[in-house]
């Protein structure tokens, strides 16, 4: 007898089959997920073989810092004598070590690129990011990191400040009588005088004040001891008159100590008309015998936007001028958005922002002194002047501006106790500096235009509150007129 077939009998081997598939693809998918993906044995043994590589580089200065530490009778950990330890163990030329500033040493492995931080007592971390600077060309301001020419003439195409070398080589050049009118110098890293990372190479060349030098030790040493740094137009007349751009970047341990008599100190020396410096933030201490700013000494027809000053300034000449941002004015300066917290010593004349205006005609806005001077904004202002300070705080124990009229200060404030009164600049308590309110006070002045008397408030930043703590300028944070915008 014949058997009957069921025609459903296919499609049941096809469905069967289509399943079978799927199953198949959803397998393969998830085998090749389980390879290749961010959790898969690919990935899982790379991170193995990075991860026993970090281990045995961390395990190679662990090794060496105790043969360091075991050869110094005092049990310290120095430069050289870890460089040493190091190309005895690794090799000559595998790694590198370089001192940052604050007794915590680097330790560089060429080939995979990677740092690690040593601190005095032999603790090693790491890996860590380190900001180091990268130069083809030191000591060359007019090409790029990567030897590129830059014509100085716009921001886009600036001359670059990529490491101490080419800020020595800046220095030299405008006091031997290069003044970069109408060009433009942008800083592009964080430099620190007393860091390997700041370096190149120590290599300097040159004529100029800042001497000739071989090496980053010798270099350093330089900048570091004796007279230090030479400040960019370090007497009268070397001028410059061109346009610097920090870039929100900061220049630490900045030295200079001199007891000539003519010898101009701060980052700047005689900046002049229609010159511009701004974004930049200095610390360090200067100690001279002549006028001195810590930003610049001259603010003569200078613009200074968000510069914030922590170099402690010192003179010896009972009569100098000094100032945190600059020392003074003979002709109209601009302070906008800048902050004083170094301390202010000596001198005939000294003020946390602006030391003595001679033009009678300097514009100080959105500003904050931070620390001890003899005055806290500018010293003695005139009924007849036509200099204006608006919305700035004291918060240093110095004196208030005195004299002017109310026209010519508008929404300042002193620590009460810590200065001396003046009828047009407010007493407010520690606690009433420190509030919400009060920092919504100084960023209604601005919003509002000046309370409605139509000041042109546009490129001032916003104060920002900190709990139990005076407030600061966000300097990324500017008023355009109509809205807070934030600069990326």
């Amino acid at each position: 007898m014949k058997t009957k077939e069921f025609k459903g009998n296919k499609g049941i081997t096809l469905l069967a089959l289509v399943i079978t598939i799927i199953i198949l693809l959803i397998l393969a998918g998830i085998t090749i997920s389980a390879i290749t993906g961010d959790n898969g044995l690919i990935k899982n043994a790379g991170n193995a073989k990075e991860q026993t590589e970090i281990d045995n580089e961390k395990e190679t200065v662990d090794t060496c810092i105790v043969q360091t530490m075991g050869e110094n009778k005092y049990g310290n950990i120095t430069k050289e004598n870890l460089q040493n330890e190091l190309d005895n163990y690794t090799g000559d030329g595998k790694t590198e070590v370089l001192y940052d500033g604050e007794d915590t040493l680097y330790v560089y492995f060429i080939e995979t690129k990677r740092y690690y931080t040593v601190d005095i007592d032999g603790i090693v971390n790491g890996p860590v990011t380190a900001d180091r600077a990268e130069d083809e060309y030191p000591g060359d301001i007019t090409k790029d990191e990567n030897g590129n020419e830059l014509s100085g003439d716009t921001e886009d195409d600036a001359y670059q400040i990529n490491c101490i070398e080419d800020l020595c080589a800046f220095s030299n050049a405008c006091n031997t009588g290069t003044s970069y009118s109408n060009k433009y110098i942008v800083l592009t890293k964080n430099l620190d005088f007393k860091s390997d990372l700041s370096y190149i190479n120590g290599q300097i060349i040159t004529e100029g004040n800042i001497p000739s030098c071989n090496s980053t030790e010798e270099l350093r040493e330089t900048l570091t001891t004796g007279n230090g740094f030479y400040a960019i137009g370090f007497k009268t007349g070397y001028h410059f008159y061109g346009t610097f751009d920090g870039r929100y970047h900061k220049i630490t341990n900045l030295y200079e100590n001199f007891e000539e008599s003519d010898i101009l100190g701060g980052l700047f020396g005689d900046s002049y008309r229609g010159a511009i410096i701004k974004n930049i933030t200095v610390e360090g201490n200067i100690n001279n015998n002549y006028n001195v700013g810590g930003i610049s000494t001259n603010g003569a027809g200078v613009t200074f936007i968000n510069c914030v000053n922590k170099v402690n300034v010192k003179s010896k000449d009972t009569g100098a001028f000094i100032g945190g941002i600059a020392g003074s004015a003979y002709e109209k300066g601009k302070f906008i958005n800048c902050a004083n917290y170094g301390k202010i010593e000596g001198g005939r004349f000294n003020a946390g922002i602006l030391g003595w205006d001679w033009s009678k005609s300097s514009l100080i806005y959105n500003c904050i002194n931070g620390n001890d001077s003899a005055a806290a904004i500018t010293r003695n202002i005139y009924t007849d002047d036509k200099i204006q300070i608006f919305n700035t705080i004291n918060t240093g124990k110095c004196a208030s501006v005195t004299g002017g009229n109310i026209n010519q200060i508008k929404n300042c404030f002193n620590l009460k106790g810590s200065a001396i009164g003046n009828e047009y600049i407010i007493d407010y308590e520690e606690t009433q500096m420190k509030s919400k309110e009060f920092v919504d006070e100084l960023n209604t002045f601005i919003e509002t235009g000046g309370n409605g008397d139509n000041i042109d408030t546009t490129g001032w930043a916003k104060w920002i509150y900190h709990e139990n703590q005076f407030p600061t300028l966000d300097v990324k944070t500017t008023w355009d007129g109509t809205e807070w915008k934030t600069i990326e």
